[in-house]
């Protein structure tokens, strides 16, 4: 068995032998890891993916991505790639929009409208777990969400009433103009 200068050996070299010993040489290996933005060489003689990155330095999240996985076995060229995964809690503010309600009323000839109440737009709150992935959005789901304001509907008023041949329209009231 030929030991290279970089490779480790679980006894000294010149250490005597005797019966049933049991000598392993770790074999020491070049890696590329590419996290964080850049990407490094190294040499480890680190079994699994996971023990290779942390004799590199490179500490994992718990939701971090690695590929090849964690527990895969470590070969010569190997390249690892770790993707930093962060999940946050956001809040965003959404308008909720407002309905219309028509009502007849007798004050008014067919096809003639009046806005009886103005119609309002309600708020809510809505929380997201949003998924980033080396710092870019991945995923946004909706987790709760609450009415700040309830939205209040519009009202408008329709004219049922016909109105005759050569009968003029009634005159609009509260309008302020005196023609």
């Amino acid at each position: 068995v030929t030991v290279g200068r970089e490779d480790t050996v679980n006894f000294d070299q010149d250490a005597p032998l005797f019966d049933k010993m049991n000598i392993r040489v770790t074999r020491t290996m070049a890696l590329q890891v590419t996290a964080d933005g850049e990407t490094r060489e190294y040499k480890t003689s680190a079994q699994t993916v996971e023990a290779a990155l942390e004799k590199c330095g490179v500490a994992l999240g718990e939701k971090d991505r690695v590929e090849p996985e964690r527990t895969a076995k470590v070969t010569d060229g190997m390249e690892i790639t770790v993707w930093r995964v962060e999940v946050k809690e956001e809040t965003e503010t959404q308008e909720i929009p407002f309905g219309t309600q028509y009502q007849d009323t007798s004050s008014l000839f067919e096809g003639e409208t009046q806005v009886k109440t103005s119609g309002q737009a309600g708020v809510k709150e809505v929380a997201y777990q949003v998924t980033y992935v080396d710092g870019v959005e991945e995923s946004r789901e909706a987790v709760s969400e609450s009415v700040v304001k309830e939205p209040v509907d519009e009202v408008v008023l329709l004219g049922p009433l016909v109105q005759e041949a050569g009968e003029a329209p009634a005159p609009e009231t509260g309008s302020g103009d005196d023609t």
